[in-house]
Order: C-alpha cells, then sequence, then structure tokens
C-alpha cells in the first residue's frame, strides 16, 4: 500500500511507482494506496524530480562513491553530522539502485533508522555521476517526518479513535519532503505549506463492515465531514473491513478535494454514495483477498502502516 513531493519539489515516491498509475485492478495494496494520492500529483511528482536532479547535476562533490557499500558509508557519515547521532541499515532491508541515462547518474535509496530508536523508519539518497562515479548534489533523507508527524497527525487519530462506525483507521504523513535541511518542531507550518497541490498530506484509511451503500455512505460523510475543520490536505481511503485494498476499497477522496487551498466544502453524501456503488460494482469483479491490517517494515511515507483496530473484524 502507502507517496513521497510528498514532492513536494523533492520528490520520496520511487519514480517508477509515481508513474504507475494505472486502472484499479490487479494492485497491491501499495500499489493501490500510492494510487489513490492522484494522476496529477504523480504528474507533478515527476517534474519536480527532473527539476530536482537538474539542479543536483550541475553541482559535482569530490567523494568518489563507486558502489552501495560506500554509498552507504557516505550517507551514515553525513547524517550523523546533519543529526548529531548516529544511524544505520534498517535490518533485511534492501538497497534500491536506479541508473538515469538521460542524466548521466544513478541514485542509491537506503531505509535507514537512528540507532537508539528501531521504528524511526526514514529514506536517504544519494545521486552518483555515471562518467565519474561521484557524487551530485546533497545527500537527501526524510528523517523529518518522525518529527512532524506526531504534530499534524495526532488530532486526526484523536478524532478517529472516537468515531462510531468504524472499525479502525490509520493516519500518516505522506508526501514528505527529501531534502537536505535539518527541520525543527518549531517549523511545522513552514513544513506543511499552505494547502497547495504537493504539500505535505495526511493519508487517512478507515475500514468499516460491509453495510448497505447508504449506511457505508452515511459513515464515510460523517468521516470526511468531521476531519474537515482540521485544515490539512487531506485524503481518506475508505475499505472493507477484512479485505485488502484491492478488492475492499469503497471509497477515495476525489483529487479536487484533497487540496486545503481549493476544497471548498467536505464532499456531498450523494457524491459519495455513488463512488461506493462504484466500487462495490468493480469488487464484484474481483476475487475476495482477506488482510489482517497489519502493516509492514519500511519507510511510512511509502508503506503499509498498521490499522489501530476499534473493532476486529470478524474473519
Amino acid at each position: 500500500m502507502g507517496s513521497t513531493l510528498p514532492l513536494y519539489l523533492q520528490a520520496t515516491r520511487n519514480e517508477n511507482e509515481l508513474s504507475g498509475v494505472s486502472n484499479i485492478p490487479n494492485l497491491s495494496r501499495r500499489s493501490f494506496l500510492r494510487r489513490s494520492l492522484g494522476i496529477t500529483r504523480s504528474a507533478i511528482a515527476l517534474t519536480a524530480l527532473s527539476f530536482g536532479n537538474t539542479i543536483l547535476g550541475g553541482c559535482m562533490f569530490a567523494r568518489e562513491i563507486p558502489d552501495k557499500e560506500t554509498a552507504l558509508s557516505a550517507i551514515l557519515e553525513e547524517l550523523e553530522k546533519r543529526y548529531g547521532e548516529k544511524f544505520h541499515q534498517t535490518h533485511e532491508t534492501q538497497v534500491v539502485e536506479k541508473a538515469y541515462p538521460e542524466k548521466g547518474e544513478k541514485k542509491y535509496d537506503f531505509l535507514l533508522n537512528p540507532s537508539t530508536d528501531e521504528s524511526k523508519i526514514f529514506t536517504a539518497r544519494v545521486y552518483v555521476r555515471e562518467d565519474t562515479a561521484r557524487q551530485s548534489g546533497n545527500i537527501l533523507d526524510n528523517y523529518q517526518q518522525h518529527i512532524f508527524d506526531p504534530i499534524v497527525c495526532t488530532p486526526f487519530r484523536e478524532y478517529l479513535h472516537t468515531v462510531e462506525g468504524i472499525d479502525g483507521y490509520s493516519v500518516q504523513l505522506s508526501w514528505n519532503k527529501m531534502d537536505s535541511k535539518v527541520w525543527k518542531k518549531e517549523q511545522v507550518e513552514e513544513y506543511m505549506g499552505k494547502g497547495a497541490q504537493g504539500d505535505p498530506e495526511i493519508f487517512i484509511v478507515i475500514m468499516i463492515a460491509e453495510d448497505s451503500v447508504e449506511a457505508m455512505a452515511q459513515t464515510v460523510y460523517e468521516v470526511q465531514k468531521g476531519l474537515w475543520p482540521l485544515k490539512r490536505n487531506m485524503h481518506v481511503l475508505a475499505a472493507i473491513s477484512g479485505l485488502s485494498f484491492d478488492c475492499g476499497t469503497i471509497y477515495n477522496t476525489p483529487v479536487d478535494k484533497e487540496n486545503l487551498i481549493t476544497r471548498g466544502n467536505p464532499p456531498e453524501y450523494e457524491e459519495i454514495k455513488e463512488s461506493i456503488g462504484n466500487y462495490q460494482f468493480r469488487n464484484k469483479q474481483m476475487k475476495p483477498e482477506r488482510w489482517d491490517g497489519s502493516g509492514e517494515v519500511g519507510d511510512p511515507n511509502d508503506s503499509d502502516v498498521a490499522i489501530t483496530w476499534l473493532h476486529k473484524p470478524q474473519k
């Protein structure tokens, strides 16, 4: 399941995932979640990535990085200087190596966490020139998501924990910046931006028991309306409890309702009901796949986040 502008002028989603916005069938939970962030955001992310690489490509560093082991060593050294603490590669995760022949560069992405807290997983990245095997641009990371998540996501979690009609939920800060800036918690509003397209977004999943279209639409409507006053970019995905997103999703916030500065009023009940009806028609064509709501080890910006169950779904 699980995006990264999350480019906001720095792309944090893997580029192949950002461009892979196809129609609904046969998507994994992670792919489906990313798809829900919308085609328009994907286009912005790719544009921002291209722009960022153009800048980075013009700034050559002396450090030679001939392989992934050297890349990891360089990143760990830089981040220790940047944050004043030690990091290591997250256990049993793989390095992502991707080439950009048109720019003469390749990148290395690593999943890291502070040595003092294995739960704070994030992505660190370095670009390397293919012709010289030397670092191109700054080492980038999205460690800052662990500073701002408790600040901006807690009000959403507190609200959802009290809502009637849902079985469970998850909340994550998505579309996090990938940069070299050392952010402070006092800069939360600067980080979150004005609520424009491309600014960080709160991604919410709600799991609800299967019921009539009207009853499910009413639940989704009340949740979406209740979250509106929190005034953040947000996306709500609703799914049937116990089913994977592939075959259980019944609602996604319309793209034109995600961004704070342009969204206007919450989606109307009739609009939500129509969306649920369309998804249910699609879901009936698919083989049911069970999901217990468990998360996965990875950067929360890109990964499934475990569902907090208020009522465990029936098996």
